[in-house]
């Protein structure tokens, strides 16, 4: 007897549906097994090796037979920091104290010390006082050259045009789009970059000559801008939580590091929900995952943590196209198209970016082309979409002041020259611990067009600087609680420590 084939192709299909849900079923059951063992012998599932050891996560465990009660031989430690042993100044890790001008372009207080951040800080750290030093209220921790933030009011018509293509505007495109652009400047750039920087220092030369010394130490450095972006961009390896692959665990477990597309933000669709609803999931495979992860550490529901990850997805999705085309030279990976490539680079960016952002009034010339006019104006309104309103009242009022002063000293300029709040990455502050009595806050000062980061008390020695995340501008659609654990883990990367 013969057996119709849509009755052979309907058995077959049920009978694919049947094992892909026996393997996932068998998977998440082993996952039971793991979040319920106990022993001494264990160590921490979903990369929590990376965090300090916390009472409320020592429940996700996977059984080791030979763990080490002992502490890391000093190699070992070394070889498991990865990617975290840089920081994102590329600045030496030596103890000792850094004066002004060690990092290009910056002028940093004389009592702080910069080291690379420690495994468990996972990117967040590395800028102390001196054991014995000590640092005043109100005392300038670090000048910054306002050309060495990356800023979506300073960058390039390259950025402003593709962040305009977006599906989405947001303050994360505007960003991402800059930081991109620094990251792969084009050979032109580079070349009026160095010229610039030439003359520049032929110029700081002259000046010296006339003024008959040779004592350069007072001066300014003149720094290649383009360069300099460019090599603090590369520096960036830490990122919100699952930027790198080794927070989903081990790499050979099912739907895990091995079975995403790039990285997790990359992994899924916007119709995932449709997708895999006939296999009784609510999402793609992976993500169900790392949201069962994150539920298990920061002590969130499962939904809420799904919620911020497909969150997350949706916004890379909405800028990958237009914003890929801005990758000039790829990372190199094992797998994938050169398009897949830099998609993935895009999603790395996007994640780094998030960790990184806060928010700054500066000054701009208000004097455009019709072009870069309307350009602008696109990118404000995303940019004020997220505002406090608070903040811009007090923003206003700043202005009313400025406006005053300046009206003093030139009027000609206060027709050309507005305050505006932009979200930017600021050297140095992008990487400061967190807290929520933080002792520094950013000001700009628009005279000598430098960026301040500046003691709010009295700093003793050997405690660090620190900055309030829980302030920092937020992912347009996440709905997490702003300062919770999963919102300080999924988009900083922040450790338990800073959890509250």
């Amino acid at each position: 007897m013969l057996i119709p084939a849509c009755s052979m192709a309907t058995a077959a299909l049920v009978l694919l549906v049947a094992m892909v849900m026996a393997d996932f079923l068998a998977f998440f059951l082993q996952d039971e097994a793991i979040i319920i063992s106990t022993g001494s012998s264990t160590v921490e599932a979903f990369a929590l090796s990376p965090f300090p050891k916390r009472n409320s996560i020592s429940k996700v465990v996977v059984v080791a037979a030979a763990a080490s009660e002992t502490e890391p031989e000093p190699d070992s430690a070394a070889a498991a920091s990865s990617s975290f042993d840089k920081t994102s100044t590329g600045s030496s890790s030596s103890s000792s104290n850094i004066h002004k001008h060690d990092i290009a372009g910056m002028d940093i207080h004389a009592n702080i010390v910069l080291r690379a951040p420690t495994l468990e800080e996972r990117g967040k750290g590395g800028v102390d006082v001196a054991g014995n030093r000590k640092i005043k209220a109100l005392e300038v921790i670090a000048r910054i050259p306002r050309s060495l933030i990356i800023s979506s009011v300073d960058t390039t018509n390259r950025a402003i045009e593709a962040a305009a293509q977006a599906r989405n505007l947001s303050w994360v495109t505007d960003l991402t789009a800059a930081t991109l652009v620094a990251l792969h400047p084009t050979r032109e750039e580079l070349l009026a970059s160095a010229a610039s920087t030439e003359q520049q220092q032929q110029q700081q030369q002259q000046q010296q000559q006339q003024q008959n010394t040779t004592a350069t130490a007072t001066n300014t450095p003149i720094v290649d801008v383009v360069r300099a972006k460019q090599d603090w961009i590369a520096s960036w390896t830490a990122g919100g939580w699952a930027t790198n692959g080794s927070d989903l665990g081990p790499s050979d477990v099912n739907f895990g590091s091995k079975d995403i597309t790039g990285s997790l933000m990359a992994t899924g669709s916007d119709l995932d929900h449709e997708i895999y609803a006939k296999f009784r999931m609510p999402c793609h495979p992976c993500l169900f995952r790392a949201s069962r992860g994150l539920q298990v550490l920061t002590n969130c529901t499962e939904e809420a943590a799904r919620h911020t990850l497909t969150s997350r997805g949706f916004t890379y999705r909405s800028l990958r196209d237009p914003l890929q085309e801005l990758v000039l030279v790829s990372t190199a990976r094992p797998k994938g198209s050169v398009r897949e490539k830099r998609c993935w680079d895009v999603a790395d960016t996007v994640s780094r970016v998030l960790s990184r952002a806060t928010t700054i009034d500066v000054a701009i010339i208000n004097d455009p082309t019709p072009k870069e006019k309307t350009l602008l104006e696109m990118l404000l309104a995303a940019d004020a979409d997220h505002d406090n309103d608070d903040d811009d009242d007090a923003t206003d009022n700043n202005d009313d002041v400025e406006d005053e002063d300046d009206d003093d000293e030139d009027d000609d300029d206060d027709d050309n020259t507005v305050i505006v709040t932009t979200h930017a990455i600021v050297p140095i502050h992008e990487r400061l611990e967190h807290s929520v009595h933080e002792n520094s806050k950013l000001v700009a000062n628009h005279d000598s067009d430098e960026i301040l980061l500046i003691a709010t008390r009295d700093i003793d020695g050997g405690e660090a600087i620190t900055r309030n995340y829980n302030t920092s501008p937020r992912l347009p659609n996440d709905g997490s609680d702003t300062g919770s654990a999963l919102h300080l883990l999924t988009q900083f990367g922040l450790p338990p420590s800073s959890w509250p």
